[in-house]
């Protein structure tokens, strides 16, 4: 029974990505799309955070974070609150000398989930994602990595987090 639930909210998700693909065929659209501006994905941060104790700082750049969420975080952010799973973004996380902040922390399951944007695939990138992962477990959290076009897919994407971090979502809470 739950097999065919989860069958048939990916039908109904694919159902859905068709006729909006269908949509962007459309010419008018098309012109639509491009006048959109697009938001850069990265601002180097020239604020000043002398002054203020940790707490403030840290309340201050977490501020910053989630006003300058990404586009795959707002989409995982808004699937969040729809399906209505408690969880934290941009939770900050001392460890090992360090301060992190996570995408999105469950303090139910202790589990951090990251985004990853392109950059990510970069070797270098990748060996700083592995020492931050390390340092997120030394704290006694697992870390859930996902690249940003992963969250698109949404019914694959919330049946992997569903499996990996066993939030206990119905196979019906995927639509």
């Amino acid at each position: 029974m739950k097999k065919d639930l989860h069958k048939i909210a990916i039908e109904l998700l694919a159902k859905a990505k068709l006729m909006e693909a269908e949509k962007l065929k459309n010419p008018k659209n098309k012109q639509i799309a491009k006048l959109k501006p697009r938001k850069p994905q990265f601002k180097p941060d020239t604020t000043d955070y002398s002054g203020m104790d940790y707490r403030e700082r840290e309340r201050a750049i977490r501020r910053k974070l989630i006003s300058n969420a990404t586009e795959a975080e707002k989409e995982f952010y808004l699937l969040l609150d729809i399906l209505d799973v408690p969880y934290e973004k941009q939770y900050p996380i001392h460890s090992a000398g360090k301060l992190y902040f996570a995408d999105a922390y469950f303090k139910k399951q202790n589990i951090v989930v990251e985004l990853d944007g392109g950059y990510h695939k970069r070797e270098d990138i990748q060996i700083s994602d592995k020492i931050r992962t390390k340092n997120i477990n030394k704290a006694g959290i697992k870390v859930l990595r996902y690249y940003n076009d992963e969250v698109y897919n949404r019914a694959e994407f919330l049946d992997n987090l569903n499996k990996r971090g066993k939030f206990g979502l119905k196979a019906y809470q995927f639509i």
